[in-house]
């Protein structure tokens, strides 16, 4: 029979080394759902638009209009990279 302390030491060791594929899994679910297009485009109105839904507006028959588009473009990113790279740098660098 084995010793119980020696199981969840055993348990411990093992969740210590799952931190950084937790933190990686974390990290690309938060992207792929802070970037999700589709859903958004069909679920919101003309009043309440995501971000990513709103750059469409400036894709026009005229042209693109590109400072618009690279405004919001550094919108969506900047808070997917404030709550990222803490937890990349945490987690993932130093295991």
């Amino acid at each position: 029979m084995p010793d119980p302390g020696t199981t969840l030491r055993n348990e411990q060791v093992d969740l210590v080394q799952m931190k950084s594929g937790y933190a990686v899994a974390a990290i690309f679910t938060f992207r792929i759902a802070w970037n999700e297009f589709l859903l958004a485009l069909f679920l919101t109105g003309r009043k309440s638009r995501t971000l990513p839904v709103a750059i469409q507006g400036f894709l026009t028959d005229e042209g693109v209009e590109w400072g618009r588009v690279m405004a919001m473009g550094t919108l969506i990113v900047i808070p997917s990279l404030i709550i990222t790279f803490p937890v990349i740098l945490r987690r993932v660098r130093f295991g």
